[in-house]
């Protein structure tokens, strides 16, 4: 992308990052489940709060959670995995 073009420029203009900041932390969160479209997952970030729902309906049980998601991209991303983990781990997974 030429960074000096129209089309660069308003992509910048477009970026929100309160809302990239809460969408790469959802994506982390099921990257680290490996979902597919078949498991009953939920992740929910809003006000730096990382909300997390997983479910096995198969033994009718669900897990919920929620972390503070800190400064900097990488620890946040290492945060939302950690709930991911926590979550399945109390599934039993």
């Amino acid at each position: 992308c030429d960074w000096s073009s129209d089309v660069c420029s308003s992509d910048l203009a477009v970026d929100h990052e309160a809302t990239r900041t809460a969408v790469e932390a959802e994506r982390a969160f099921l990257a680290e489940l490996g979902t597919g479209c078949s498991l009953p997952v939920a992740a929910h970030a809003i006000d730096g709060v990382l909300h997390g729902f997983l479910a096995d309906p198969s033994a009718n049980r669900v897990a919920r959670g929620a972390v503070t998601l800190p400064d900097g991209r990488a620890a946040r991303l290492d945060a939302a995995a950690a709930l991911a983990r926590d979550l399945r781990g109390r599934l039993g997974g």
